[in-house]
């Protein structure tokens, strides 16, 4: 037992045991995570897929087929309002029947689509009905215009909560807090300096990504400029708020590294970025609705690929902003400059 290696070990397990923080967020978090997830995605709560259905007058043999699949949900809908769901994630497959024909329309770049694709040709092979397969390529119908507005609001995310509150804590860490509030620093310019910082970073970030989105892949802006500024400040607002608060006591790495990817993680997973929240039990879905990634993304989207102006993303836009004073407020009364 005296050799310098166990001395050593057991001395690291000392350290960590004195910090209950670390305990919670090496041990207890990852349960907590398999244990939402797990209720989230387990196979009482799978929910079928949904597909519109478009219909030329009365549905066919086939049409009547699928309307009955136990395997997956239709949606009777017109061009535009499959074309309109679509945009909004709510389905990722269309199937229209003219003179007896099945057209599947998918944009394959989504495995998910991919796979309810396969789903619906399944459920036709019994009849050998004669399938056309389009792919859907118009902007703002492709998976590609699903993602980049999540990405945008992701980037929000993570630019907010590890610029700002990973360099707090740094800060606080190496001491730097006490020098600067020594120095009679004031205490709201500090934490204005990095809000500033995000907005500008933020303006060549998105920008640079709407650019690429733009030259690679055709992505257009479907509504207004200045919806959008609003849509990416209010975030920007909403997630500088929760970054203080985040970091108002952590004062180690190990728990610093705890709190943000507490954040963050979920609201990756849940928050509709890489597939639409929608997927999830029914039961689930308002929860996920009320993050304020979620609030970003639907509201990015909506101007994005549906046209959205304004007045159509006030009311999150509000919610967000609300929430990042208050988070902010929060933050900075219990906030530990050293």
């Amino acid at each position: 037992m005296n050799h310098p290696i166990i001395q050593l070990v057991v001395a690291q397990l000392r350290g960590m045991l004195r910090e209950p923080g670390i305990i919670f967020w090496a041990f207890a978090f990852p349960i907590v995570m398999a244990w939402i997830l797990g209720i989230a995605f387990d196979g009482r709560g799978e929910t079928k897929p949904t597909v519109a259905l478009i219909l030329a007058g009365q549905p066919g043999v086939h049409a009547r087929k699928l309307q009955s699949s136990t395997q997956i949900q239709f949606r009777v809908l017109d061009r535009e309002g499959a074309m309109r769901a679509l945009k909004k994630g709510e389905i990722q497959v269309i199937v229209s029947e003219v003179a007896g024909k099945i057209k599947i329309e998918f944009d394959p770049a989504n495995q998910e689509a991919a796979t309810i694709h396969l789903k619906v040709e399944r459920e036709l092979s019994e009849r050998k009905a004669d399938i056309q397969i389009e792919r859907l390529s118009a902007p703002g119908s492709r998976y590609i215009d699903f993602l980049l507005p999540g990405l945008l609001g992701m980037g929000v995310m993570n630019a907010c909560m590890w610029g700002t509150g990973w360099v707090m804590i740094e800060f606080r860490i190496k001491k730097l807090l006490r020098a600067m509030v020594a120095a009679s620093m004031n205490k709201v310019h500090f934490l204005l300096s990095f809000f500033i910082a995000r907005v500008l970073a933020n303006v060549v970030e998105s920008g640079l990504l709407i650019l690429f989105a733009y030259f690679y892949f055709g992505s257009q802006l479907q509504g207004s400029w200045l919806a959008l500024v609003v849509a990416m400040f209010s975030g920007i607002v909403a997630f500088s708020g929760i970054a203080v608060l985040a970091a108002s006591r952590a004062n180690n790495t190990q728990i610093a590294n705890g709190v943000l990817n507490a954040v963050t993680l979920p609201s990756m997973i849940l928050s509709g970025v890489f597939f639409n929240y929608h997927n999830f039990p029914e039961w689930v879905v308002p929860f996920v609705q009320k993050l304020p990634l979620t609030l970003i993304a639907d509201s990015v989207r909506s101007v994005f690929i549906e046209g959205a102006g304004v007045p159509d993303i006030l009311l999150p836009s509000a919610i967000l902003c609300a929430m990042g004073i208050v988070f902010g407020a929060l933050g900075l009364r219990a906030y530990r400059w050293y």
